[in-house]
């Protein structure tokens, strides 16, 4: 079992980032929050994730209070578990980066947008759960989410 860190971006029009995995990475084809892997040296998760937000996006992004911690079990890749830790975030700046070698691509969406799938109806059910225990302010500590990632389907 592994830590993995997210955040969810909000701009000034209300907007949330998504980004969608490059081939060869883990969340390939689908939409998620920016975030990546905890390494056993990082002492703070909201350090980590500004740096993978910024790595993956291109945008600085000012992390606030943790949204919840989710226990993913990802039926894709041969069952993996792992706890998936998202936080709040604010675009302070920056410019954007994709594609690059993580991301195939992003954008701002709106909330209905998100929670109803997107077009190509690719988000990952822990992006909608995180979405709306953003808006709930009740997170879930260790809410289970079991599933398999839309390119295997």
């Amino acid at each position: 079992m592994f830590d993995v860190c997210g955040v969810i971006v909000e701009n000034e029009c209300g907007e949330f980032l998504l980004v969608k995995g490059a081939p060869g990475q883990d969340n390939a084809g689908e939409w998620t929050f920016p975030g990546g892997r905890l390494d056993n040296g990082d002492n703070s998760p909201q350090y980590r994730v500004q740096q993978e937000a910024k790595q993956e996006t291109g945008f600085d992004v000012k992390i606030g209070a943790k949204i919840g911690s989710y226990d993913i079990i990802d039926e894709t890749l041969l069952a993996k578990k792992y706890v998936r830790h998202d936080f709040e975030g604010k675009l302070i700046g920056g410019k954007r980066n994709w594609p690059n070698r993580e991301i195939e691509s992003g954008g701002w969406f709106t909330r209905d947008e998100i929670l109803s799938g997107l077009a190509d109806n690719q988000v990952a059910p822990f992006t909608k759960q995180a979405l709306r225990d953003y808006f709930t302010k009740q997170g879930k500590s260790l809410f289970r989410i079991q599933y398999q990632h839309a390119a295997a389907i």
